[in-house]
C-alpha cells in the first residue's frame, strides 16, 4: 500500500519503519465530532477505512499523550463512543511503545482488523505537534 502525498489535514505517524504506519488522512471536522480515513499498516495486514473520533477524545487523547511523553508510563485511547473503532498508545518499559487498534466495518459483508505494533517514545511529540497544528488551523 503506497502513501499519497501529506497535506495539511493528514496526519502521519513517524514509525521510522516500511512495515508500520498509521496515518489519519483527510481530517474533517463536523461540529464536535472529526472524521478521517485511516490507514494503517502492521506488517503484512493493511486497511484503509473510515475514523470516527470526537473533540473530548482528541482533547483527552493529546492529554494522555503529553504526560506519556513527560512520566514515560501511561495510555491513551482515540475513539468515538458510538463506534467501536478505537486506537490506543501504551507506554511499556524503557520508552517502547504499543500501538494497537481496532477497526471494523459492519453491513452484509462484516469486516475487521485488529492490529497493534511496537514503536518508541520518539513518535509521540511529533504527532502531538500535528494534532496541535490541526486543531489551531485545520
Amino acid at each position: 500500500m503506497k502513501s499519497l502525498l501529506q497535506t495539511y489535514n493528514d496526519i502521519f505517524l513517524r514509525t521510522n519503519s516500511d512495515t508500520q504506519r498509521l496515518e489519519f488522512r483527510d481530517i474533517r471536522g463536523s461540529g464536535a465530532d472529526y472524521y478521517c480515513t485511516l490507514v494503517v499498516e502492521s506488517n503484512e495486514f493493511s486497511a484503509s477505512s473510515e475514523f470516527y473520533f470526537d473533540d473530548d477524545s482528541l482533547l483527552t487523547f493529546l492529554k494522555k499523550l503529553n504526560e506519556m511523553e513527560v512520566s514515560l508510563e501511561g495510555k491513551a485511547t482515540l475513539k468515538n463512543d458510538f463506534y467501536q473503532n478505537h486506537i490506543t498508545f501504551e507506554m511499556l518499559s524503557i520508552g517502547q511503545i504499543l500501538v494497537s487498534g481496532f477497526l471494523a466495518k459492519f453491513g452484509e459483508y462484516p469486516q475487521s482488523l485488529k492490529f497493534c505494533f511496537q514503536s518508541d517514545q520518539t513518535i509521540l511529540k511529533p504527532l502531538i505537534n500535528d494534532f496541535n497544528k490541526y486543531l489551531k488551523f485545520g
